[in-house]
């Protein structure tokens, strides 16, 4: 039978796939909530604007009914609205409250106003609802045939199980599993209701004290970032909830009678969890948030099946011919699944390929590390970690162009690089280790820059990426100037730079996952100074002015942004760092590495 630590690798694993496709739905939706804010940002703007031109009105005049031109164009505006909320199936309350609105004579421009934005919120909750959907569908089937393809291949014995049909999947997610008796669907329009009554009060108690928009939006601006918080805390319990649930079905029906909670596998694990780490329970007493995970947001705990020395399959026989058969250890997870599933089953199964394929992955990457002779195992297994959750477009180019021996000196003690005569990389394999921005940013770094180094040309030389990066830069400098007008240039930069280390207290003990992006906000600020040059934005983290200035190969602002990004692609927290200075950038970062993978 195999041992304990086989079971709690194989389904570390499969956590880890679970916990990236959650992490991939947060940051879409993360996304849209942005493009939420933006847009409401530019509805506040308009509004005030239209103030601006009539003198004869002031903010404290907010309930001025519009008059016959204005509210033709607001009708109209609404109609397009309904339109919109019909084809994106917004919910039935708030088409209804958009016909009524739309059939109203009298509609003051404040109420103009916040039906623009609840129209918002309402398309991007929505479309929130839908995503989850579709990620919890997908994690409880991924969950339940690839437990039950684990413990066959695992005990060598294999029958056929039950399947999951979508009236039965359908049941499964819409049924409570917490106290409270709500869905995850109640909890994000719940979360909505909550956000629309927040933007309509401030929005009513500053137009009332006459407050300029500027104060609104940085208002609206932290509710909006509360909400992403809460969209990151919901979607990644819900998804984790409900790969835990698959297993425990799929445990059931595989006849499995006791479980094991493993709670250490991210090395951070808190004392709830570290205290049920290794506890031993019936499969009958498995209760989520008690005996089973989670046991609170976030939680990324996970069981694995405890089989006495007796196990033998005892249930096999439960294939409709009452036949057992085999299963090596080498078995794919498509042939089994052409052995096991009916063809209802495999239908469900199709989509769910790609986890054993991503595991073979993380093992021809771990085979990779080997050939550098790399003898931490813990340095090496981080690294294969940080691979497994990595973006799918960042693994296939490490995959397809990093050749094995890719590091020529491991032991270099001088400052990491890549060099374009060899081929290859220098680091210190014991630094990375100890790496204060993180275990392995140096290693994806430079390999970034390996990656970049294509025969036609470096990859990060796209026009539109290296505009993006000057864009980026430019919006930032104009947000951060109307924020605080009067301020010098150096000023401004200087308090960009204090945001970034923390010192205007709002990268909470976080500053190390800004190194990144302090360090090319360093080299697009880098200018002529005296005889010399000087960089605008620095924090620490930056490379010295001589080296923006100088224009060789590989040390130009968008090659070193081209790594950066490339290493933030197998840490999700350095890359939503990169997102909030860096939108654009990342998004044709994205794009041209897709093209060459």
């Amino acid at each position: 039978m195999k041992t304990a630590d086989y079971w709690k690798k194989r389904f570390e694993a499969l956590e880890s796939v679970q916990h990236k496709n959650a992490q991939k739905t947060y940051y879409e939706s993360e996304r849209e909530i942005a493009k939420a804010q933006r847009e409401i940002e530019d509805q506040i703007n308009s509004w005030y604007g239209r103030f601006a031109e009539n003198n004869e009105i002031t903010l404290t005049e907010a309930r001025q009914w519009l008059n016959k031109k204005e509210l033709e164009e607001f009708k109209w505006d609404v109609d397009e609205y309904i339109k919109r909320g019909k084809e994106n199936a917004v919910n039935q309350k708030w088409m209804k409250e958009l016909e009524n609105a739309s059939a109203r004579f009298h509609i003051s421009k404040l109420e103009a106003l916040k039906i623009q934005t609840q129209n918002t919120l309402e398309t991007l909750f929505g479309n929130q609802v839908d995503k989850i959907d579709s990620l919890i569908k997908q994690t409880y089937l991924n969950g339940y045939y690839h437990t039950a393809f684990e413990i066959q291949r695992g005990t060598g014995i294999g029958w056929d199980i039950a399947g999951i049909n979508e009236c039965q999947l359908e049941k499964i997610i819409n049924k409570p599993w917490t106290t409270d008796g709500n869905t995850f669907s109640d909890r994000i329009w719940t979360q909505k209701d909550r956000l629309v009554n927040e933007v309509h009060t401030r929005l009513t108690q500053d137009i009332i004290l006459g407050k300029a928009p500027d104060e609104s939006i940085k208002e609206i601006a932290t509710k909006f970032n509360t909400s992403k918080s809460n969209a990151s805390r919901l979607i990644m319990t819900e998804s984790a909830q409900f790969s835990n649930l698959a297993q425990i079905d799929a445990y059931k029906e595989l006849g499995v009678e006791m479980i094991m909670v493993v709670g250490t596998l991210d090395g951070i694990t808190c004392t709830i969890c570290g205290d049920m780490d290794g506890k031993i329970f019936k499969l009958s007493e498995a209760e989520p948030g008690v005996t089973i995970p989670v046991f609170h947001p976030n939680c990324r705990c996970v069981t694995i099946p405890h089989f006495e020395d007796n196990f033998a399959g005892e249930r096999a026989a439960r294939g409709e011919d009452g036949k057992t058969y085999y299963v090596p250890a080498d078995t794919t997870f498509e042939e089994w699944k052409d052995k096991t599933a009916t063809e209802d089953n495999k239908k469900h199964t199709t989509q769910n390929n790609t986890l054993t394929n991503q595991q073979d992955d993380v093992n021809i990457f771990t085979d990779k590390l080997k050939t550098n002779n790399i003898n931490d195992q813990g340095y090496i297994k981080t690294l294969s970690d940080k691979f497994a959750v990595g973006t799918d477009d960042a693994k296939k180019a490490l995959l397809k162009f990093v050749p094995d021996g890719s590091v020529a000196n491991g032991a270099y003690t001088g400052t990491p690089n890549y060099s374009v005569a060899d081929k290859k990389v220098r680091m210190n394999f014991n630094m990375d280790a100890l790496n204060t921005r993180g275990v392995g940013v140096t290693y994806f770094h430079e390999h970034g820059h390996l990656i970049d180094d294509r025969p036609k040309g470096q990859i990060s030389s796209d026009n539109k990426f290296i505009q993006s990066l000057r864009d980026d830069y430019n919006n930032l400098i104009i947000k951060e100037t109307s924020q605080h007008k009067g301020w010098s240039k150096r000023q401004v930069e200087q308090n960009i730079a204090d945001t970034i280390t923390g010192k205007n207290n709002t990268s909470n003990g976080r500053q190390h996952l800004y190194s990144s992006v302090s360090d090319i906000l360093g080299g697009l600020s880098t200018r002529k100074h005296g005889k010399g040059y000087m960089i605008g934005i620095k924090d620490g983290w930056n490379h010295k002015p001589s080296y923006w200035a100088r224009k060789p190969n590989f040390a130009d602002v968008e090659s070193e942004a081209f790594a950066h990004l490339f290493e933030a692609q197998f840490d999700a927290e350095r890359l939503k760092a990169f997102r909030e200075y860096f939108p654009t950038a990342v998004n044709e970062f994205e794009r041209i590495l897709k093209g060459v993978v």
